[in-house]
């Protein structure tokens, strides 16, 4: 018979379980040999509550499955077991993710008789925890409960006192709690049985113990005593009680006290300090009556004591100005609370307190406080002193017209201080300033950076100062500030003092005395240049005027009256250009604004200068190229800053040409300009003298023929007309120079 399984029927065994595997009620998955899941039922993938099919999930790798439970798969053939299953752990989605579940794991295994292939088939179901059992009433025995002699051995073992029984005559006869006691010496008992105590104690504890003794039997009653014993090399405290039950013998109890001893001796010196010490000292209950005072307080107040209280002593009786409950109120959050007071004497003056207040619970009486007042009678005169100070530094310094602040180092530079003039500079109140930075106050501008950088300098220099520095005010006004930053090096609280003032008004004076000395300074070299420039083309008239009376000759007498004719019109050129500058700097320009025909102005300097050019130059204006247009300004003065731009062309260019020109310019969408330009071919001007060129008497040429007013006067023209002049040149390359006027 073939034992042999095909490939077909390998999972015979299995072959009626596929065919109700969704229908089996349980949850039920089968995996291969290495643990993957081939299949899992739908009750499978409820009880796991996972989100996705468990099909090829590793068993195997699972978190919860142990080595030890892994290895079971292998080595038996079936077997049950209960495990927790955490889902916090499993790789494959469950809505269980934080849950954890007891399951039990019903495996089987079913091997592949040909092949040995193992098929595993997992039954899960998910543990129910029972209720607990309600457990039975324990019913506890009415007899009376006995105890054995051992069991009351070990009972006075456990008791910290040594106990024994001594006799009339002071003889030890028994012991019942003995041995080695924490605190008691450890004397052997053989060593006192029928011992008498001055054979065991030290002479004057066992005095102690006759007294105490002898006095028991006297009375018929418990007597205690205390002593004291070296145990050990240290100190340590007793308290003994002889309690006589017979006419003949007593009970002796011994009692470590040590620390009960110290704990106590700690409180008299505590008493003693409180009572001592300069502080006043006294605590209060949850009405505000006192419970205990120091002996200071009672002395300084005159309290005293009825009913464990001091009924006259009422909070609001001592002090002053502070509110109990308000106190109550803040002790409820802070660890103390500190005031200052007026204390009332027994003479009915007063001192000033500080007061420290301390909420403490007592089991027995609630909420009670400590207080500790401590007389400041000197701090406060000195403070009152100090105040008194203050005010007067204050009032000095309110009254100064220097706008003062002081700024905290340690504290990002926040302003602590800020007098009068400050305020009224800034126009903030003392609220708006003080523990606010300059980043407060100026926010949305560079300021602050800059007052942070000459503070940091301060800092380093000691002082640092600066002048006539613009300041805007915070109406919007322009002033002009002197400044000075004093780093003050307190070791607790180094601070900046700014000290700043407005010097407008002095600045405006100084430059208004600079502009009149530049004036007269002007005005003297205006005089130097021009008396020279005035006395050349007089000399001139009045020389060639002697030559032609003396002349007989028509043709040199022709030439002397065209040499006059020259330094004529050159000499009335020279005083209507000084009488324009004196016009222009003391603002009496009388201009007027017409419609000006740009082209016609320009054929009719054309025509002017045409014939004056120097032999190799050539002047030209393409007035059939240029548009017409109608300028509005006013005719003759934009001609006299054409004829200084022509006159200059024509003087500074031997060879080549000049030209005069002009075009409408859109710079704007809203704006046309008109730009005139004259250019020429001559000596050029160095790009250095882009600004100079236009101060008065400046000439490139030191000995060319005219004051070098030219220039100067054209720029201020231009100026007054409401456009502007410029020029391109390169040194020894010619120049162009460009007017331009607004069209509208």
């Amino acid at each position: 018979m073939n034992n042999q399984l095909t490939e077909d029927d390998r999972f015979e065994g299995l072959i009626n379980l596929n065919k109700n595997f969704e229908f089996i009620p349980c949850a039920m998955l089968i995996a291969n040999s290495e643990g993957t899941i081939e299949r899992c039922n739908s009750a499978c993938l409820d009880l796991l509550c996972s989100e996705s099919p468990l099909v090829g999930y590793h068993l195997f790798d699972d978190p919860n499955f142990t080595p030890s439970l892994i290895a079971r798969f292998t080595s038996e053939s079936e077997f049950t077991i209960s495990i927790p299953y955490n889902f916090a752990k499993v790789a494959y989605s469950t809505c269980l993710r934080e849950k954890q579940k007891n399951i039990t794991l019903k495996v089987k295994s079913l091997q592949d008789i040909g092949n040995s292939v193992p098929v595993f088939l997992v039954c899960i179901t998910e543990d129910v925890v029972k209720e607990a059992e309600v457990l039975a009433q324990k019913v506890y025995s009415p007899e009376p409960l006995m105890f054995t002699k051992e069991e009351l051995l070990t009972i006075a073992a456990l008791i910290p006192d040594v106990i024994f029984i001594v006799d009339k005559d002071l003889y030890y006869r028994k012991t019942f709690a003995y041995g080695a006691k924490p605190g008691h010496p450890n004397i052997p008992e053989d060593q006192v049985m029928n011992k008498h105590v001055t054979e065991v104690l030290p002479p004057r504890q066992a005095r102690l113990f006759t007294l105490a003794v002898q006095a028991a039997f006297k009375r018929k009653k418990s007597t205690k005593v205390k002593f004291s014993l070296q145990v050990e090399g240290k100190e340590q405290y007793y308290i003994a009680q002889a309690i006589p039950f017979n006419d003949t013998s007593a009970f002796m109890m011994v009692q470590c006290i040590t620390d009960s001893h110290e704990s106590e001796m700690n409180v008299q010196m505590l008493a003693y300090a409180v009572n001592h010490t300069n502080e006043k000292i006294m605590m209060l209950d949850d009405s505000g009556a006192v419970v205990y005072a120091s002996n200071r307080l009672k002395t300084k107040y005159g309290l005293k004591k009825t009913n464990n209280n001091y009924p006259s002593a009422l909070f609001s009786n001592l002090f002053q100005g502070e509110n109990w409950e308000h106190i109550k109120n803040q002790l409820k959050t802070a660890e103390y609370v500190k005031v200052e007071d007026m204390f009332t004497n027994i003479d009915g003056s007063v001192s000033p307190m500080e007061l420290y207040f301390y909420k403490v619970l007592d089991i027995v009486k609630g909420n009670m406080y400590w207080c500790f007042a401590r007389n400041i009678t000197e701090r406060y005169t000195y403070r009152k002193e100090i105040e008194g100070v203050n005010k007067l530094m204050t009032s000095i310094l309110d009254s100064l017209p220097l706008a003062i602040g002081v700024k905290s180092v340690n504290d990002d530079f926040k302003y602590v201080y800020f007098n009068a003039e400050a305020k009224k500079v800034l126009q903030k109140i003392t609220e708006e300033i003080v523990g606010k930075t300059d980043f407060d106050l100026f926010q949305g501008s560079d300021f602050p950076y800059q007052i942070r950088t000459k503070d940091l300098l301060a800092i380093e220099k000691g002082i640092y100062s600066e002048y006539a520095v613009p300041f805007k005010g915070m109406d919007g006004t322009d002033h002009i500030m002197n400044r000075l930053y004093i780093y003050v090096n307190n070791p607790d609280n180094p601070q900046i003092v700014s000290v700043f003032w407005d010097v407008t008004e002095q600045y405006n004076n100084e430059v208004e005395l600079i502009k009149e000395r530049e004036k007269n300074s002007l005005k003297s070299a205006f005089l130097a240049n021009i008396s020279h420039e005035i006395r050349t083309p007089l000399n001139a008239i009045t020389g060639f005027s002697e030559l032609m009376c003396e002349s007989d000759q028509l043709d040199e007498k022709t030439a002397y009256k065209q040499q006059i004719r020259e330094n004529n019109e050159r000499l009335l050129n020279l005083i209507d250009d000084m009488l324009l500058m004196s016009e222009i700097d003391s603002d009496m320009t009388e201009l007027t604004f017409a419609q000006v025909p740009v082209k016609t102005l320009c054929c009719n300097l054309f025509n002017r200068f045409t014939g004056k050019e120097q032999q190799g130059v050539t002047f030209t204006f393409d007035a059939e190229s240029v548009p017409e247009c109608m300028l509005q300004t006013d005719e003759l003065m934009l001609e006299r800053v054409l004829i200084y731009l022509l006159e200059n062309a024509f003087k500074f260019t031997h060879q080549g040409a000049v030209k005069l020109s002009y075009h409408i310019n859109s710079e704007h969408e809203t704006s046309k300009m008109v730009v005139i330009e004259v250019a020429d071919t001559g000596i050029g001007i160095d790009p250095s003298y882009s600004e100079q060129i236009y101060e008065q008497f400046f000439k490139i040429e030191k000995y060319s023929q005219g004051p070098g007013l030219g220039l100067t006067l054209a720029k201020r023209i231009i100026h007054l007309l409401g456009g502007s002049i410029s020029f391109e040149a390169n040194k020894g390359g010619g120049t162009l120079f460009q007017v331009k006027l607004p069209l509208d």
